[in-house]
C-alpha cells in the first residue's frame, strides 16, 4: 500500500490479482493483472507518477505497469523460468517484495524468496541485478527502510533481521532462536 502519485489524496493497493485506487470512500480498479494474464502482483513499487514495478512470485518476475497506457511489460526476470543469475539478463526465484532506494531512487532492492536472497536492481532501460545478500538459511518475505536510508529492514519465516547498508553487515532483531 503507498500513497498515490497519480492522484493526490489516494492510496495505491493490491489483492494479488489487481490493483486499485482509493479516496478512502470510492474504490477503482487501475488494472486487472490476472485477466490481462500478467500473473499476480504481490507488491509494487511506484516509480514514477505514472509508472509502477510489480512484484510476481508464481511467474519469478518483476513487471513495469505504465498507467498512463495501460500497458504492463516485463522488467526483471524471464517471467517463464525461475533460476538465479545476476547481470541484464538475471533470474529470480519467488520474488516477494520490492522497495525503492530512499537515497537512490534510480535503486531497487527485491527479496527474492526461494533464492534466500536480497537483490538490488538498478532501474535503467537494461536494469542490472546484483545479489546484495545470500542467507542460504533465511527466505526473505518483506523489506523496508528507515528513512536515513542507512539501514533495512528484512522479515523471514522465523524472524526480523537489521542489514546496515553502509557496513554490509546484518544483525537479527527477532528471532525463533532468541
Amino acid at each position: 500500500m503507498e500513497k498515490d502519485k497519480l492522484i493526490p489524496g489516494n492510496i495505491l493497493f493490491s489483492d494479488h490479482s489487481s490493483l486499485y485506487t482509493t479516496d478512502g470512500n470510492n474504490i477503482t480498479v487501475v488494472h486487472d493483472f490476472s485477466a490481462n494474464g500478467h500473473g499476480e502482483i504481490f507488491g509494487f513499487v511506484q516509480t514514477s507518477q505514472f509508472e509502477l514495478i510489480t512484484v510476481d512470485p508464481y511467474d519469478s518476475c518483476l513487471r513495469v505497469f505504465n498507467r498512463l497506457q495501460d500497458i504492463v511489460y516485463n522488467f526483471v526476470g524471464d517471467c517463464e523460468k525461475s533460476g538465479y543469475r545476476d547481470g541484464t539478463d538475471a533470474l529470480l526465484r519467488r520474488p516477494q517484495s520490492a522497495i525503492q532506494d530512499n537515497l537512490n531512487p534510480c535503486l531497487l532492492y527485491v527479496t527474492d524468496h526461494h533464492n534466500a536472497a536480497v537483490r538490488t536492481v538498478v532501474n535503467s532501460r537494461t536494469p542490472y541485478v546484483t545479489t546484495l545478500i545470500m542467507s542460504y538459511l533465511k527466505q526473505y518475505t518483506g523489506i523496508t527502510q528507515d528513512h536515513s536510508g542507512q539501514y533495512m529492514y528484512l522479515t523471514y519465516r522465523d524472524g526480523l533481521e537489521r542489514f546496515d547498508l553502509s557496513r554490509n553487515t546484518s544483525i537479527d532483531i527477532l528471532s525463533s532462536d532468541t
